[in-house]
């Protein structure tokens, strides 16, 4: 497979940064490499100089494939070495990481809490663990961080209102925890779009007509193939098009309990739409597809990490962002599941002024390097066409986050009154806007009750 990455151009970044192509490694295939080193430059050139004097800054995280160098795959961990280095000469740090799960890293905090003992620097957890850490004290307000601006440039700005309760935030999220894997998609067949002769539609989405209209219309023309699978995250692929669309299940915004957010004018509309998608006469949809399902289908909604799967199968396929609303839509909108990564810091801290310096340097260090380095590692390992790899780019362009993944694992009434409404109404016929309202005081008593505001 010989693959050449896209132009500048065509990926529209500045032509400071450049491209290089390796030696062939092997017959018919060459490794691709980018350098993305000149907007993560720029930014660390923000955060002030400071000399820690080499002390060591421990991060604990559930998912060390981001910060540790030895476990990554080598296009990936040597990005995160020149990371980690770029920090280290600017804070006079050593970067460390343990590698730990939830429950492990629960008890570890609880025990710091109550002995009043240093644990870590930085922790890396799934967005839908934030809600539980911080209920039990186990989480600094980022708020109280010095010289900390949540609105700076490498931070989401979905994922500080996604970690934010009142007048408390307690993580959020960066390049430095974009992985690739957790993030929705579209996969299209490839071997069924040359079988009907139908151009492929990675032009509607770089011209932005990709839409549910021209999904639709592709689906219209896909004779013997059923128009849509769902993968292993059968139901998330409702909230996930609910997301896309540019929904939101509840509000966390600064100043303010969190409150059901879901805009009851537009939602029966949006979940009309997204129930013609999902349960029409001839989709495979719910868990039990999975890639299988896929062989069937022309259109697939699923979790990046499908791509692993697929790539060990017979079928050739692409991938595309989950389709916009309208061509009217500024972007694709690309929605994080529960288990995306956010950063929180613990309570018991070393150093304040420490951990604000650290967490900044590494996600301004890590603005442009970390989703590139996934981006080339899949391209090498598990794409077959360059246009996916483009589409990657533009997957990775505006990552959504949302409250209700964070607080719903913990507050049952979160989820009845967001994803599970919404879930309820496209598969199961029930209403979402009597569903949101039955649960919505509930939902916001329980969330006010465990964030308050003072």
């Amino acid at each position: 497979v010989v693959i050449n990455y896209p132009s500048e151009t065509e990926i529209g970044e500045t032509a400071a940064e450049t491209q290089t192509q390796a030696e062939t490694e092997a017959p018919g295939y060459k490794k691709i490499t980018k350098d993305t080193t000149l907007r993560s430059k720029e930014y660390l050139d923000t955060i002030e100089n400071a000399d820690w004097n080499g002390g060591v800054v421990k991060i604990a995280s559930v998912y060390p494939l981001l910060s540790d160098t030895q476990s990554s795959p080598k296009s990936i961990s040597t990005l995160i070495e020149e990371r980690n280095n770029a920090v280290t000469e600017k804070l006079g740090v050593e970067i460390y990481t343990e590698a730990t799960d939830e429950a492990s890293l629960f008890a570890a905090l609880s025990a710091s809490m109550k002995s009043g003992q240093y644990y870590a620097d930085l922790l890396m957890i799934p967005q839908d663990t934030v809600a539980s850490f911080a209920a039990a004290g186990l989480l600094f307000n980022l708020r109280s961080l010095p010289n900390f601006d949540l609105s700076a440039p490498y931070f989401n700005a979905s994922s500080a209102e996604a970690g934010a309760a009142g007048y408390n935030s307690y993580a959020v999220a960066g390049e430095m925890t974009c992985s690739l894997h957790t993030f929705h998609a579209m996969f299209f067949s490839r071997d069924a779009f040359e079988k009907l002769g139908l151009e492929l539609p990675y032009s509607l989405v770089k011209d932005g007509k990709w839409t549910y209209d021209a999904y639709f219309t592709l689906a219209a023309q896909s004779g013997e193939y059923a128009p849509i699978a769902t993968g292993a995250h059968g139901d998330e692929a409702a909230d996930a098009a609910y997301i896309a669309l540019g929904g939101k299940f509840i509000s966390a915004g600064v100043k303010k309990a969190p409150t059901v957010a879901a805009d009851l004018e537009k939602l029966e509309g949006t979940v009309e739409l997204i129930r013609r998608v999902f349960t029409n006469e001839r989709a495979l949809t719910g868990e039990r597809g999975g890639i299988a399902a896929f062989s069937g289908a022309m259109f697939m909604a699923d979790r990046l990490d499908a791509m692993s799967s697929l790539a060990d199968s017979g079928t050739t396929w692409g991938v595309l962002p989950i389709p916009k609303a309208t061509e009217e839509q500024e972007k694709y909108i690309t929605p994080a599941s529960a288990d995306s990564l956010v950063v929180a810091v613990p309570a018991v801290l070393f150093s304040d002024e420490r951990a604000s310096q650290v967490l900044r340097a590494l996600a301004a260090a890590s603005a442009g390097r970390v989703p590139q380095a996934f981006i080339i590692n899949a391209q090498n390992t598990m794409l077959r066409d360059n246009s996916s790899a483009l589409m990657l780019d533009t997957i990775v362009s505006d990552i959504r986050y949302d409250f209700a993944y964070t607080a719903g694992t913990m507050f049952p009434s979160a989820a009845s009154a967001s994803y599970n409404a919404v879930r309820n109404a496209v598969f199961a016929g029930e209403n979402a806007t009597e569903a949101i309202e039955y649960y919505r005081e509930a939902c916001e008593r329980d969330l006010s009750a465990a964030f308050p505001m003072e």
